[in-house]
């Protein structure tokens, strides 16, 4: 019965050494996936958004070591402009390595832009390399602003 299980148990351990590994992007230019958005229904002026998304960079060089340089774009679909916001290096600056990760960004005391009781609304969320090299962007799903 020991030499059975013993068996089994290498096979399953062959099984899960043959599993397909995940794809890496070695592309230079980020990728980015929408995953979430909440809360759904926030409160004008108290309530934050978390946006939520998956990156993954060929050569890791997402983000900024100087504060002042903002690489990632988040465009409410009620304004004329994006606003721009900074990200920290993602990996190692000067290494040359595939990244992968799950951001999540936070976007403070989103308002009402008119008079009425409530608005919809969604973003379009896009990042920037240090080499210049612009991400695909998202939509992300609508949101409501609700007056208190």
């Amino acid at each position: 019965m020991r030499e059975i299980l013993q068996g089994a148990l290498i096979f399953i351990i062959f099984i899960s050494a043959c599993k397909e590994p995940e794809p890496i992007n070695i592309d230079p230019v980020p990728i980015i996936v929408f995953k979430s958005i909440s809360p759904k229904i926030v409160n004008e002026f108290t309530d934050s958004v978390i946006i939520q998304f998956t990156y993954s960079d060929g050569d890791g060089d997402l983000g900024h070591k100087n504060p002042d340089i903002n690489l990632l774009s988040v465009h409410d679909a009620r304004l004329k402009n994006a606003d721009a916001y900074y990200i920290p290096p993602l990996a190692p600056i000067g290494k040359n390595i595939p990244i992968d990760g799950i951001l999540s960004i936070q976007l403070r005391n989103t308002w009402l832009l008119g008079s009425g009781a409530d608005e919809t609304t969604n973003f379009t969320v896009k990042m920037q390399d240090r080499a210049g090299n612009w991400s695909n962007s998202f939509v992300t799903d609508p949101i409501t602003i609700t007056r208190r």
